[in-house]
């Protein structure tokens, strides 16, 4: 949404890392919440989630990821436990799978701007995954990764 936002910090982001060489992947999730925001949200939310989705594949080279209906039920109970440990809200059981659905395609960093990704304490989310058996993913900020390169 920051880059369907025309938000100079997210353009930069994604042109920066991808002259770099990493590629940048969309988690069902995601895909999913873009979806029900073009035809639900705000005048403004379905504007920006309609160019997000047009967008994604072709202008901004993000390649959305499947996941298999095993992997849908392993994030589902990892979120579940992220909501019961109060790592994150109860109402932000989405953000919970997008990292579960990071982890299982092997994603190692989540780039994200969402305040309650970000808020979630570094250790207590790698004990997270630990706990249930998965590969940790760090949640980092594109305008701190893009401050680090500078």
């Amino acid at each position: 949404m920051d880059l369907a936002r025309g938000f100079d910090f997210a353009q930069e982001f994604r042109e920066t890392f991808q002259r770099l060489g990493y590629e940048l992947w969309v988690p069902p999730t995601v895909s999913v919440e873009l979806d029900i925001l073009s035809q639900a949200g705000d005048r403004q939310e379905r504007a920006a989630a309609a160019l997000a989705i047009r967008s994604t594949l072709l202008e901004w080279c993000c390649r959305p990821f499947p996941l298999n209906s095993v992997h849908h039920v392993v994030a589902d109970r990892f979120a579940e436990r992220l909501i019961e440990r109060k790592l994150l809200p109860e109402g932000e059981f989405n953000d919970a799978l997008v990292l579960a659905e990071s982890s299982l395609f092997g994603l190692p960093l989540l780039v994200s701007s969402d305040n309650h990704l970000l808020g979630i304490d570094s250790l207590d989310l790698k004990l997270a995954f630990d706990d249930a058996d998965l590969e940790p993913v760090a949640v980092a900020s594109p305008r701190r990764l893009l401050k680090a390169l500078r």
